[in-house]
């Protein structure tokens, strides 16, 4: 009994010299997971939000690897990659409990990672005069071209892009791909920008998408 006492003394006073306070989790009653399948058995802390600060992009093969313009591919083989690359703690948010002491919290288990402002709408711009099928089928720059691209699930499903913003759950993604929907009847080299809008209107424009597909 006195060992069981010493050593937990000695813990807390490990602790108090670290200055972190365990903060256990609280309830979660909604949409809690079976046992095991999280790190709090549905145990868990409020969530802690962040803030997109940057995106960037990448042109890629099927393999993902970086595409190079200068080798024409087919269409369904080139994608534009669109992912976060700079988030920011959006601590105002956190609901604390009043703290008088200089202590840090560690949590028990991990908070749940939410984007404060996901994203809202994603639109493709043309910066190219082209004919994509046919006289009647041309794309001249700053047009609209949205329409013509998919959006590629994880498990390789695809989707028209305004339809995937219908799910809250996708808007928490942190990345995006895109193909060509239609196969062009002739060699097609498209260049065109990506602007993506979150919910509190700010607007990132990734510049010089280049596809080079037949």
């Amino acid at each position: 009994m006195k060992k069981k006492i010493a050593a937990t003394l000695t813990l807390s006073f490990a602790f108090f010299l670290t200055g972190i306070i365990i903060v256990a989790c609280k309830k979660n009653t909604e949409n809690v997971k079976p046992k095991g399948e999280d790190s709090c058995n549905g145990d868990i802390p409020d969530p802690v939000y962040f803030k997109i600060t940057s995106l960037g992009s990448n042109i890629t093969d099927i393999h993902r690897n970086k595409y190079v313009d200068t080798m024409q591919r087919d269409f369904e083989t080139v994608f534009i990659d669109v992912f976060v690359t700079g988030e920011s703690r959006a601590s105002h948010l956190l609901k604390l409990k009043p703290n008088f002491s200089l202590f840090a919290e560690a949590y028990a288990c991990s908070p749940a990672l939410r984007l404060l402002h996901p994203v809202k709408s994603i639109a493709i711009i043309s910066k190219s005069d082209l004919t994509y099928n046919n006289e009647s089928d041309s794309i001249s720059v700053g047009d609209t071209i949205t329409n013509r691209f998919l959006i590629i699930n994880s498990d390789n499903s695809s989707n028209v892009i305004s339809n995937i913003f219908l799910n809250d759950s996708q808007r928490e993604l942190r990345s995006f791909t895109f193909r060509l929907k239609d196969k062009p009847h002739q060699p097609v080299y498209l260049k065109a920008d990506v602007h993506v809008r979150l919910t509190d209107s700010t607007l990132f424009v990734l510049e010089g998408q280049v596809l080079n597909v037949n």
